[in-house]
């Protein structure tokens, strides 16, 4: 049975009424302030969390290309949003090969006259 509450009330299944911190004993405001302080950090961390995740999902949208963002507009999670873009617009095989090929070559041009010694250096 609740404190506050007679015994009819409280097997009949009447709503509970607030208790008043005057009704607890000194042990019970203890446990309450703990356990509101532990609320207010879990709620702290979570706002944190929360506005990270909005902040994420801005900076993902805003380096795609805009003819693509009303296709994803709809996708609530930053995960979600990565994943949906690693499926639709990852690049085919071959392009993946071009590219890393062409970076391969670019490793053996030689610099303009300018920059040799650094690339000696390298």
């Amino acid at each position: 049975m609740i404190p506050g509450e007679s015994g009819a009330a409280a097997t009949q299944g009447a709503p509970r009424t607030a208790l008043l911190s005057d009704d607890l004993s000194k042990d019970e405001q203890d446990d309450l302030q703990v356990a509101r302080s532990f609320y207010t950090q879990k709620h702290k961390k979570y706002e944190t969390e929360i506005k990270a995740s909005a902040t994420l999902a801005e900076d993902i949208f805003g380096s795609i290309d805009p003819n693509f963002l009303p296709q994803l507009r709809k996708i609530k999670t930053p995960y979600q949003l990565l994943l949906t873009c690693k499926k639709k617009y990852k690049p085919s095989r071959q392009v993946a090969e071009i590219d890393i090929l062409k970076q391969w070559e670019q490793l053996f041009k030689a610099p303009n006259v300018a920059n040799t010694e650094g690339w000696i250096m390298i």
